[in-house]
């Protein structure tokens, strides 16, 4: 999010370093960060960490199948949460069994009636709605309203709304799709900028669902209170705020987009190729694969390492010659593919 080795997070691990990275017991960072983050998410009030994001999205739904006594999760398709047996879908589902009391239905991105009659008809209710508010594969706003709807089915059947920010957590918005969306969830998961780089992974929380770890809900992992990422997580935070780090990659992926825009025009590619996405992460895709595979590997060989879209960091401001450089590359690449006009 900020930049490799960016000087206030390498300090920070260093110091940690020297004095311990797992221990026995708690530490203080970990009420810090913890501190830190519920202040800054809506509605949160509790936090657990870990080190993937299968880590917490896991904790938040085995919460939710606790809380509610139901067992089914509801998420978009083509949505990504996890290498989880009930999260994964095809085609990679080698050894995947499936287990009774363990169901996961999906449907359309923006399809509420497909979601309000499947949530209707489950007979055994549904435990929870898992969402990405813009998903890396589908990242188009949805209507006005779709996350409030969804909210209100939540409500409606008794579920629990759980969102899965491990991508947009901190990029999106700030802090994400609760502020930018006005979402209401009941559990939030984040990570990759939390940490800059570092691994960690976050589940925040209303306390009364929380509190389930202490009670019925077991969660445990060897390091999820590791010190050094945490402390990197703090650092990272700090140094977001202070810079207005969402604002800062917003303005520089919407500059990208821009100058990609209008370079397009002058190397007449108009019409073959868009950037999708938010700011702080556009997609360049084309509508033809083969211009789409000469474009990567002119990007590639450009300089940039490059798989078709770009995840903006405050120091890319300062890369700007070298961004550009390397879309021109896979531009001239493209070019250089395309048939020669007839004579």
């Amino acid at each position: 999010m900020l930049g490799h080795r960016w000087p206030s997070v390498e300090d920070a691990v260093l110091t940690q370093a020297r004095k311990g990275v797992s221990f026995s017991l708690p530490t203080e960072l970990e009420e810090q960060l913890a501190s830190k983050l519920v202040s800054l998410v809506p509605r949160m009030e509790m936090a657990r960490f870990g080190k993937n994001g299968v880590d917490v999205v896991n904790a938040a739904v085995r919460i939710a199948r606790a809380a509610t006594g139901h067992s089914t999760v509801w998420m978009e398709e083509g949505a990504y949460h996890g290498h989880s047996d009930w999260a994964l879908t095809a085609p990679k589902d080698g050894g995947i069994v499936p287990m009774a009391g363990f169901r996961t239905r999906r449907f359309p991105r923006g399809d509420l009636q497909a979601l309000r009659e499947g949530m209707r008809d489950e007979a055994r209710g549904p435990a929870c709605v898992l969402l990405d508010p813009q998903p890396a594969h589908n990242p188009s706003p949805p209507k006005p309203g779709y996350f409030r709807e969804i909210r209100s089915l939540c409500d409606e059947q008794g579920a629990l709304l759980i969102l899965d920010e491990m991508v947009t957590g901190f990029r999106l918005g700030w802090p994400g799709g609760v502020s930018t969306f006005g979402i209401d969830c009941d559990m939030w998961c984040g990570a990759k900028a939390l940490g800059n780089g570092w691994p960690i992974t976050c589940l925040l929380g209303k306390r009364e669902y929380m509190t389930r770890i202490e009670q019925d809900v077991f969660y445990s992992t060897t390091f999820a209170g590791e010190a050094v990422s945490i402390a990197a997580a703090i650092a990272c935070l700090d140094e977001m705020e202070k810079l207005a780090a969402t604002n800062a990659v917003n303005e520089t992926g919407a500059a990208i987009r821009d100058w990609y825009n209008e370079t397009v025009k002058v190397f007449e590619l108009s019409g073959l190729t868009r950037t999708i996405g938010y700011d702080s992460r556009p997609v360049f895709v084309w509508k033809d694969k083969s211009h789409e595979a000469a474009f990567t590997e002119g990007v590639v060989r450009g300089g940039m390492l490059f798989q078709g879209y770009i995840n903006v960091m405050v120091a890319h401001e300062r890369a700007w010659p070298e961004i550009t450089g390397a879309l021109t590359s896979g531009l001239e690449a493209v070019q250089a593919a395309l048939p020669l006009p007839a004579a």
